[in-house]
């Protein structure tokens, strides 16, 4: 943590102080940390940021941050200094009434508190959700932004696993900032392929351009567009050669049962419909051949499908998003299949 009480019960800041003034307090005051209330050490090695940390396991069940990373620290600074510039009301590392945990940064910006949460270590979907939702409880907005990964260098569409970390992150994009280098990446426009591969728009911006409220991505370019629809076609192609490869993998086996019930060849399963809504279906290529399927064997047009039955019958969880992406797919489909496909992937 970056702050800690001295003995008179002021609240003493890291990064406000020069290195010589840290080593004067760290000899003559005791510190303690500001939620739990148990003493807390200043640490000044030659690597790491100059931080607090608790001095022994604490029953303190609140702690948000111990054992922070380099680039956990410096990213909370540069962050903090950056909104501090922009005449923002900001607050590092705050305690929020009524929420079990401490944020980042607490940012005002007019009449709205934002929660800012710099992501450096890999936590689970459920924990994010979790803490989201007690943000939201309280009438805060939750940001979350992650540690830039590998893949976050490159400017590009790309092909891409998507931590279900980083999904339960995301609203409209998942943003990504790297310490080393001040720059924000946003992980834009995603479509799913399946399981956790996405087609991605990868896009950068340097600290000293981003703004508050975050700026939104632009909408896909034609040429991008275009890349969507090649990497769709050739993710496609990759999945049923693995079906031919693999023919005990589940997605080969519905294949293999699909191809049987429309008489043809697997081989023949080249074309699907992106459907930009979220549901859980998995390949697009697996559950449209499916749909098809079913309508012939219960001798009925696409468009009088009964979701419902379709989801049980081919054991897909049903939710309101698989019956809601079905409903579109059905209704639409004729206009659908006569629109290019980088067409389809025109979706802001």
């Amino acid at each position: 943590m970056l702050m800690a009480h001295n003995e008179q019960g002021t609240l003493i800041y890291t990064m406000q102080h020069s290195r010589q003034a840290l080593q004067q307090l760290q000899q003559g005051s005791t510190f303690f940390c500001p939620q739990c209330k148990a003493p807390v050490q200043l640490k000044l090695g030659a690597i790491m940021t100059p931080h607090f940390a608790h001095k022994v396991a604490t029953s303190c069940t609140k702690l948000f941050s111990e054992g922070e990373s380099e680039a956990h620290l410096a990213g909370k600074i540069q962050l903090y200094e950056w909104l501090q510039q922009r005449k923002l009301f900001v607050m590092l590392e705050p305690t929020i009434e009524g929420v079990t945990q401490r944020p980042d940064l607490l940012v005002m910006y007019g009449e709205q508190e934002y929660a800012i949460e710099f992501q450096c270590s890999t936590i689970s979907a459920s924990t994010i959700k979790k803490r989201s939702a007690g943000y939201r409880a309280v009438g805060i907005v939750p940001i979350w932004i992650f540690k830039a990964p590998t893949f976050a260098s490159y400017q590009a569409v790309i092909q891409q696993r998507i931590s279900k970390m980083y999904q339960a992150g995301a609203e409209d994009f998942i943003l990504f900032y790297a310490p080393k280098t001040k720059t924000f990446t946003y992980a834009s426009h995603l479509y799913r392929l399946y399981h956790d591969q996405f087609i991605v728009r990868l896009s950068r911006m340097p600290l000293t351009k981003q703004h508050f409220p975050f700026y939104r991505p632009a909408p896909l370019t034609e040429e991008q567009r275009s890349y969507y629809a090649s990497c769709y076609q050739h993710a496609n192609a990759h999945l049923v050669a693995n079906c031919l490869r693999f023919p005990r993998q589940p997605q080969a086996l519905r294949l293999r049962t699909c191809a049987a019930d429309l008489r043809c060849a697997l081989i023949d399963f080249t074309y699907s419909i992106p459907c930009a809504l979220p549901h859980t279906l998995g390949a697009d290529i697996v559950w449209q051949n499916e749909l098809h399927a079913y309508c012939k064997q219960v001798i009925c047009e696409l468009a009088a499908i009964e979701p419902h039955a379709f989801l049980q019958t081919y054991r897909y969880p049903v939710t309101d998003e698989n019956e809601k992406v079905l409903n579109y797919y059905c209704s639409e489909f004729t206009r659908l299949r006569d629109q290019p496909l980088t067409e389809l992937f025109a979706f802001s």
